[in-house]
This record gives structure tokens, C-alpha cells and sequence, in this order.
């Protein structure tokens, strides 16, 4: 949910409609993922002013715990949720996790130039492979083109007084 006050904030929706605020602060938060058993919540959020991997305990007083300290995106659960996955820039970093703690420093599981941005990546049951989306080289772009006076073109093409 995005508001002027506190940006973008996370929430959770109840089976009956109801929705309940999560991490509601004047950072943008997303891309929440909650643990295999229920009782965690990883999110990113630029508090610090940069993407950055948080978890917190669901209904838990304490506040939210950083995870990644030189940046972070698309953070996944491994499938026991004894790990967390995170994405900076086109490398991906697991930490272990264990009961409430992070375990160890995160450590860079592979480095893809050309992986997908976004989740783009996915851990398999037993832990053991990831599968990933990765481009072509030739898919990657190596320009940007700018258009102007779309609007112009499309009312010259299909005529006045169309949307």
C-alpha cells in the first residue's frame, strides 16, 4: 500500500479482507517474502538510502534486522528457511538463518552478468541447485532510444478526437 505520508509499506491481507500493517515507515518497503513456517517476514527497504534486505519476526515487538549492508533486492526464502537468498546487481548472496539469527556473512553463491533483474531466481526443495533467468549477450541492450512527441504521431496516424 503506498500513501504520502509513509511511501510504499507492507501489509498483510487476511483471508477475511482485512488488512494489517506490517513495516509502515517513511523508507519504501516491498518485495516481502514470508518463511516457509509463517513466522518471518524478508523484505527491502531504502532506509539507509539504498535497497537493502531486512527480516522480521511477524507479531514480534522488536524491530527489523539488516541483513545485507552493501545493498539488496529480490530477496527469497530458502525451502527450509534456514537461508535467505538476496540479489546485488547481477550476483546472487545467500546467508544462513537459525532461529531468529543470521549465521555467518553473506556469501556469493554465483555471479551471472546477465542475469534478469527482478526475482529472476529460485531455490530447489533440498537447497542444492537454483535455477535462474540469464539473457542472451545479444539481448541485452546497448542503447537506449528515447521517443518523443509520441502522442503526436499516434493522433497524426489514427486521426482528431481519438484517445
Amino acid at each position: 500500500r503506498t500513501t504520502t505520508e509513509t511511501k510504499t509499506d507492507l501489509w498483510i491481507l487476511d483471508p477475511d479482507g482485512g488488512t494489517t500493517p506490517v513495516v509502515a515507515t517513511r523508507a519504501d518497503e516491498g518485495s516481502g517474502r514470508i518463511s516457509p513456517d509463517g513466522t518471518w517476514l524478508t523484505f527491502v527497504s531504502n532506509a539507509t538510502g539504498r535497497d537493502e534486505v531486512y527480516v522480521l519476526r511477524l507479531g514480534a515487538a522488536a524491530g527489523p534486522m539488516q541483513v545485507s549492508t552493501a545493498g539488496g533486492q529480490a530477496p527469497v526464502w530458502g525451502p527450509a528457511g534456514d537461508a535467505l537468498y538476496f540479489r546485488r546487481e547481477r550476483k546472487v548472496f545467500r546467508i544462513g538463518f537459525d532461529e531468529g539469527a543470521l549465521v555467518g556473512e553473506p556469501e556469493m553463491v554465483f555471479d551471472a552478468p546477465n542475469l534478469l533483474t527482478g526475482p529472476g531466481y529460485a531455490v530447489t526443495r533440498d537447497g542444492t541447485r537454483m535455477v535462474a533467468i540469464q539473457l542472451e549477450d545479444e539481448a541485452i541492450p546497448d542503447e537506449i532510444r528515447v521517443v518523443t512527441g509520441f502522442h503526436d504521431e499516434i493522433r497524426r496516424v489514427v486521426g482528431p478526437g481519438s484517445r
